[in-house]
């Protein structure tokens, strides 16, 4: 690999700057031996200078190269071990100006580099990772930069739009766990103001890609590549949230919990803080479950009343103004759900497989094969992984599968027979792997799930895997 003049010259002042002996080895290239008395002044001047013509190169760099642009970017600044240093080339110059790429550049290529700048350089600077005021400002940029491409209007054409916002979708999927774990370490250390200044960009984030989903495009157009994959990717992001905002649980009794260090839930949230409550934010973990319970039980989302209207009730009252944005997001959908799921419970006690009405539903859009598999999944793995959820999420999967998608090539669902038929071997399949947990014992989850298996003819292999449960 051949470096840049300007990159070997910037990576030797890092090296001299930091004081680590004028060398360092970069893949196949050795950066020349730099003058051990060159005024450390000089040389970080000369690695400033360096840095702005590799940020300049990289925005006016093709679609072709962003990414390679923006990894030499990272080999300058990514790996600085003095905070002195860091401050002036990293929050100084490369990072509100990668910032400025992220939310306004109108090339996607760039953009999109852009924004996985700030995940890598988090994943990559262990300065950062030690240092909880520089890693909570580069959080700041990370969130700041992904709030910016889900605000719609960037790209007067739809495919460019939904291609960027998916981009900023799979960036704050991967920001929220070590937001959510930099705010709990402020409440812990009675920072209350400092939780506070990264908790409402984080707020106004997750609102963000909610609304990205509730405003999808119609049924007709769902199967655009790139509407479709916004749509996978806002799925994959409601499991995040209710997997963070939501309990563990108590450990159940001859059992020991595996401890995750990049996992977060509601358990690790200290608490005290008057505005960051375990209260309000497992009302949104509720609300995002039962928002991806309905896209499980109805194929899709049902069509909401305007957010905008709706009145925050109980605790929500007291929360934060971007808490509030967020619960008039969620929480129309979750109800809109809710509200047909309470009218088939009503006639349970006649039928107790009664299914859902879906006739004169008004829905917003369907699900794709991809989106509905995406679905079923992120639903399995919250009931696994957050026993508390078991019994509803279990719940979900066997009504569907005793309600499955229809096969037929003009299926109301959007889904074409073979697709239908995908999705409800792989609700079957489901159903199975949680009857076969313990939990659906301890949740007295199994009799439904065993209902479901034994009415698509799995009576066998229902047995069996209850019997390894218990």
């Amino acid at each position: 690999m051949e470096i840049d003049p300007h990159q070997a010259d910037a990576l030797a002042h890092v090296a001299a700057v930091e004081g680590l002996g004028g060398q360092l080895v970069v893949e196949e290239s050795t950066v020349p031996v730099v003058d051990a008395e060159t005024d450390a002044e000089n040389q970080l001047l000369m690695l400033e200078d360096a840095l702005v013509d590799a940020l300049d190169s990289f925005k006016m760099s093709s679609s072709a190269n962003a990414i390679t642009e923006m990894k030499a970017i990272l080999e300058m600044v990514g790996y600085i071990k003095q905070e002195a240093v860091y401050g002036r080339v990293n929050e100084g110059i490369a990072l509100p100006t990668m910032l400025e790429v992220a939310q306004s550049d109108l090339n996607i290529s760039r953009r999109c580099a852009a924004l996985s700048f700030f995940q890598m350089i988090f994943k990559e600077s262990t300065l950062v990772r030690d240092n909880s005021y520089l890693r909570d400002k580069l959080l700041s940029y990370w969130v700041r930069a992904s709030v910016g491409c889900l605000v719609e209007g960037s790209f007067s054409k739809q495919n460019s739009e939904s291609a960027v916002a998916s981009k900023g979708v799979l960036t704050a999927n991967a920001a929220i766990r070590p937001v959510m774990r930099s705010i709990a370490a402020s409440i812990d250390a009675a920072d209350d103001d400092g939780a506070l200044r990264l908790f409402r960009p984080c707020m106004d984030m997750i609102s963000g890609v909610f609304k990205q989903l509730l405003n999808s495009s119609d049924y007709n157009n769902f199967n655009m590549q790139g509407e479709d994959a916004l749509r996978a990717s806002c799925i994959k992001f409601l499991e995040t949230v209710v997997l963070c905002f939501s309990s563990k649980g108590p450990v159940a009794v001859g059992r020991r919990r595996e401890e995750k260090t990049d996992d977060f839930s509601l358990d690790d949230l200290p608490t005290g803080h008057p505005i960051i409550t375990r209260d309000v934010l497992e009302s949104i973990g509720d609300n995002a479950l039962s928002t991806l319970r309905g896209l499980v039980e109805i194929g899709g989302q049902l069509k909401v009343e305007n957010f905008a209207d709706f009145v925050p009730i109980g605790d929500q009252e007291d929360a934060d103004l971007s808490t509030r944005e967020l619960i008039r997001t969620i929480r129309p959908a979750a109800l809109a759900f809710l509200e047909v799921d309470v009218a088939r419970r009503k006639r349970e006690d006649e039928d107790p497989d009664a299914k859902i009405e879906r006739k004169g539903l008004e829905v917003i859009f369907h699900l794709s094969q991809k989106s509905y598999a995406i679905t079923l999944n992120a639903i399995a793995i919250v009931a696994t992984q957050r026993p508390p959820c078991f019994k509803e999420a279990a719940a979900a999967l066997a009504r569907r599968a005793m309600d499955p998608p229809k096969e037929s090539s003009s299926s109301e669902e959007g889904l074409s027979k073979a697709a239908a038929k995908g999705i409800s071997s792989q609700l079957r399949a489901s159903c199975l792997t949680l009857l076969r947990n313990s939990l659906s014992v301890a949740s007295n989850s199994f009799e439904i799930l065993l209902r479901a298996l034994k009415q698509a003819g799995m009576s066998v292999q229902a047995e069996k895997a209850l019997k390894v449960a218990k």
